[in-house]
């Protein structure tokens, strides 16, 4: 009667991967199911346990090193020299770092997981984004293959602000008028995800200006305030105030830019006569 299965014995000092290469037809192979791992009661010394590793070859089977005669099992003995060591690839799943709000809860960072060997378990790994702190931040994301290596890989993502716009004398979607050299009063709200005031100093970044072309035939605010007093300001609520002092700016259009701690912007257009 033609052999269908071969059960093998060995014995090892711990508990050993059970994924391995053994041609390049079949690639890596996986062994999980004609491989069950068990400790023994035979102590070798300090306490240690040996491990059995009983393998269960079926003929044309994995494992099976011919597959082409019936009964004929073939044990391939070049497996334990061929052993996945390689970790898996990793690369963070956004092309740029994603933005999450302050405080906003279950935001993860992911990144797509490749293997080249025994193979991974998920296509994708992903770790929880911390958002209690505003700022650029990093996640290290990691992943494991079938061999029980460890792959990993830093991720950037931002972490920023709720806006609630700007507020008066100031006016979004129309072009702002202001005489050149006057101080302007620019104020704004800012929250957490939650809609809590921010009064955190730290999230005010910077306020800068740049000439653009002006627009024929656009609505038009002036704006009738004037700041005094310099420098930045709470005025709690999450509400804030900068004094933006435009001495110097020449007469024409120009685009004012607000950065807030984590990359975000927000524009107003003026134009300065």
């Amino acid at each position: 009667q033609p052999v269908t299965t071969v059960s093998v014995d060995v014995y090892l000092l711990q508990q050993a991967n059970a994924y391995y290469k053994y041609n390049a037809t079949d690639g890596w192979v996986n062994w999980t199911s004609i491989v069950t791992f068990a400790p023994t009661a035979t102590d070798i010394g300090n306490g240690v346990m040996r491990w059995k590793a009983t393998i269960t070859i079926t003929d044309g089977g994995p494992g099976d090193e011919d597959h082409t005669v019936n009964g004929v099992i073939i044990d391939p003995g070049t497996f334990v020299n061929r052993r996945d060591v390689t970790p898996p690839s990793l690369v963070c799943s956004a092309s740029s770092a994603p933005t999450f709000i302050l405080n906003q809860p279950s935001t993860t960072v992911s990144a797509s997981v490749t293997d080249d060997y025994s193979g991974v378990v998920s296509a994708t790994a992903s770790t929880p984004a911390g958002t209690t702190i505003a700022g650029n931040r990093q996640a290290t994301i990691t992943a494991t293959d079938r061999a029980g290596n460890v792959g990993t890989v830093t991720c950037p993502y931002k972490v920023t602000y709720r806006f609630d716009g700007f507020r008066e004398p100031i006016t979004t979607g129309t072009v702002n008028r202001a005489k050149s050299g006057q101080a302007i009063p620019v104020k704004w709200r800012i929250t957490d995800y939650a809609g809590v005031a921010v009064a955190d100093t730290s999230s005010f970044v910077s306020l800068t200006s740049s000439a653009r072309a002006c627009t024929s035939g656009v609505v038009v605010d002036p704006i009738e305030q004037t700041a005094t007093g310099t420098g930045l300001s709470y005025s709690g609520n999450g509400t804030w105030l900068y004094n933006w002092k435009t001495t110097g700016i020449a007469v024409g259009c120009r685009t004012m830019t607000l950065t807030l701690l984590g990359g975000m912007t927000q524009t107003v257009s003026f134009e300065f006569r």
